[in-house]
């Protein structure tokens, strides 16, 4: 016997067609094996049906010893009938009475005179290679044994049957597969042959037999179970029962080209149903996507906001900037009065009348003259302290103007942020209130001089002091001039006064001391009301802050969305995954699909190879064939 080969496995599995009833196979065998044939419809119509029954007889493990052909053909016609059929065998045999045929060349001839239908059979011996390879493996408790151990023995017995089908095939199949997308593959089988194993146990020597589903029949103490096997291109069948003093009947296997019956499983239509309504979650999703995308593109508006993240620190700092202008608004306050105190004692003491000698009149007017100077130095240094306070309101101007442009396209661009919208309004307010100390204007509708106006009034009166010095010391110069000194005098007294209290100087009118003193105390207490409205601001855009930092974690949890990532701690998958997934979804149910649209056009293929495998040995021309095949293997008895 040859050794087993190891077949590749095949889709076409062999528990796919166990499901087969017996009474099915019993139909099958008793269709094959008297098949009928209604009479010609004219004298000159000649039906002609060759039945071949292939005999193999083969020892207990499956080696071939002999195969017997037996040819049953059925005629039906009116008239003499010559007929040839081709038979590769020797020992041609007659089985029915008075039909003599003659082989000669590989051919089966005879004639006869058929009335409306004849009946005639033979036999004979053939070397032909049977289309299966069969071999029966026997083990006794879990260890493989010849049929010679095997008789007579006891224990647990197992017999495994291993049929290899030889009728390979390959053909090109086309099919409409996963959306109707015509395909074509080159399919490998085998011709279906349904291979019938009877296995007939003695009752008496056997007990705790597993024959999985096999079906079975029983008379009497006699137990024939059928094991059904369908070779694609090998299969195998076992049955396994407790047994003593050992002997087995003959194993009769019967095969039949033949398609068994399987459930119509059609789901391809469903399938392929159910991948439409995925490719259009593919789409969906994919749209999911692209909204993702064009929120994403706005990321990098999250740059402008930045600003935000130090608006806080920024407010603080311009409310200590207002504090430090507000300071310095009370120090030119407290120096205004200072010096219009001063004035009020040069004023109180200018006396011509002291002056009635010349030498007194001249060491007044030294004394004057220093006075005047000293007095003008003051006024430089408060010049100096006005071009500070004026160099510090530009700087604060400019500082606030940036945060006011800041937050109007902060109130422009998000028109619903009412604090945004309050902060927009409060820093044009301040600037304007810079505006006016700085360059005058209305305040709580009363006109109020700005520190530019301050600061020309008193170049103007240092300008004038410095003229008046002059002045002093030329009278104290020239002598001639000593009658003029109590008009001189009355000219410094007036421009003193005009110096203290305003006036028209050069026909111009300019502020006094005292004015300016309450100019700047009006400056101090509304930089004390900017700075405290500025602490106010600090507060309030310090809620802001957080405002980035929430965004970007947004944007970060949208490209998680979008892409997968972390996600508060934990990795999640994004819907491109999704797309991922049902897109080899997707791709699966169409090769599914595929393999079932090919397996239908594959299992038509098969039924019509199962069809016209109808003969053996060859048919006459134009006959209908039948084929099927016995395969009796020897039983196993004890000697004696």
């Amino acid at each position: 016997m040859p050794p087993r080969r190891n077949r590749r496995p095949t889709t076409m599995t062999s528990t796919r067609w166990r499901a087969v009833t017996l009474a099915a196979m019993i139909a099958f065998a008793i269709a094959a094996a008297s098949l009928t044939a209604a009479a010609p419809s004219s004298a000159d119509e000649v039906e002609i049906i060759d039945s071949e029954t292939v005999y193999a007889l083969m020892d207990a493990e499956g080696e071939q010893r002999k195969t017997i052909v037996v040819n049953w053909t059925q005629v039906h016609a009116t008239g003499v009938v010559t007929i040839e059929d081709p038979a590769n065998i020797t020992d041609l045999e007659s089985l029915t009475d008075g039909f003599e045929p003659q082989l000669s060349n590989g051919m089966v001839r005879w004639s006869a005179d058929v009335d409306g239908s004849a009946d005639f059979f033979y036999r004979g011996v053939t070397e032909e290679p049977l289309p299966i390879e069969l071999s029966v493996a026997y083990t006794l408790d879990g260890r493989r044994v010849s049929t010679a151990e095997l008789a007579g023995a006891s224990g647990r017995l197992r017999i495994e049957i291993s049929v290899v089908n030889k009728l390979r095939r390959e053909e090109q199949i086309s099919f409409d597969g996963s959306l109707d997308v015509f395909k074509q593959r080159t399919e490998e089988y085998w011709v279906p042959l349904l291979c019938i194993a009877q296995v007939k146990l003695d009752g008496t020597r056997f007990t705790n037999i597993d024959a999985g589903n096999a079906p079975l029949t029983i008379t009497g103490d006699e137990m024939a179970y059928m094991l059904m096997m369908f070779p694609q291109d090998e299969d195998s069948a076992a049955i396994e029962m407790d047994g003593h003093d050992i002997e087995i009947q003959p194993i009769v296997v019967t095969v039949f080209p033949n398609m068994p019956g399987e459930a119509d499983l059609d789901f391809a239509d469903d399938l392929d149903e159910m991948r439409v309504g995925i490719d259009g979650l593919v789409q969906l999703s994919e749209a999911h996507v692209s909204v993702l995308d064009a929120v994403l593109q706005r990321e990098e508006d999250l740059s402008a906001l930045s600003g935000l993240e130090t608006a806080s620190a920024d407010f603080a700092e311009l409310a200590d900037g207002v504090g430090r202008m507000r300071d310095g608004a009370n120090g030119l306050s407290q120096l205004s009065s200072a010096q219009t105190a001063y004035l009020d004692g040069v004023v109180g003491g200018i006396d011509a009348g002291r002056f009635d000698d010349i030498g007194q009149l001249q060491e007044a007017l030294g004394l004057l003259a220093d006075g005047i100077a000293d007095l003008k130095n003051g006024t430089d240094a408060l010049l100096a302290l006005l071009d500070g306070q004026i160099e510090l309101m530009q700087q604060l101007r400019t500082s606030n103007a940036t945060m006011l442009a800041l937050a109007e396209d902060r109130a422009t661009a998000y028109p619903t942020d009412v604090t945004s919208t309050v902060l927009a309004v409060g820093l044009a307010q301040q600037q304007q209130l810079v505006s006016v100390i700085t360059s005058g204007g209305v305040v709580y509708e009363q006109p109020v001089p700005g520190i530019d106006s301050t600061r020309e009034g008193l170049a103007e009166i240092s300008k004038g002091l410095g003229e008046t010095h002059q002045a002093i010391r030329q009278l104290e110069t020239e002598a001639a001039a000593l009658r003029q000194i109590p008009t001189a005098f009355r000219q410094i007294e007036s421009a003193l006064v005009v110096l203290r209290d305003g006036g028209t100087v050069a026909g111009e009118q300019l502020p006094g001391l005292r004015t300016t003193s309450t100019g700047l105390h009006s400056v101090s207490t509304g930089l004390a009301e900017l700075e405290r409205g500025l602490a106010g601001a600090t507060a309030s855009v310090a809620e802001l802050e957080a405002l980035p930092g929430m965004l970007r974690e947004l944007f970060g949890t949208l490209q998680a969305l979008k892409s997968g990532g972390p996600v508060r701690g934990e990795r999640l998958p994004g819907i491109k995954t999704t797309i991922e997934g049902l897109e080899g979804l997707s791709s699966g149910l169409g090769s599914g699909v595929d393999d079932a649209r090919a397996g239908d056009e594959l299992t038509d293929r098969m039924e019509q190879a199962a069809r016209e495998y109808d003969t053996f040995l060859g048919k006459p021309e134009g006959a209908q064939g039948n084929l099927n095949f016995l395969l009796r293997l020897d039983g196993i008895e004890k000697d004696g």
